[in-house]
């Protein structure tokens, strides 16, 4: 996804300079091809996590204060 969102950008730009559609189309090619090298080329050393994962190390103190507040119990009814 990065690779694709860099060749939209650089698109956009080839078009503002008026670089016509086959030029800009090999010279993407080139730049696709060096960016995905580049990338298979990186070592990674740490786990790569679903960006959809949440994790909560220490609740904040607006999460205790809103836990507190919902922790307490409803008034009784009163009986007419």
């Amino acid at each position: 996804l990065t690779v694709l969102s860099n060749l939209e950008n650089y698109n956009a730009i080839l078009i503002k300079k008026g670089i016509a559609a086959k030029e800009r189309l090999e010279e993407l090619k080139a730049v696709a091809i060096t960016q995905l090298q580049s990338l298979s080329n990186q070592k990674y050393n740490y786990p790569i996590e679903s960006p959809n994962k949440i994790k909560y190390e220490q609740d904040s103190t607006f999460d205790q204060t809103l836990k507190g507040i919902l922790s307490v119990p409803k008034p009784p009814k009163e009986n007419k």
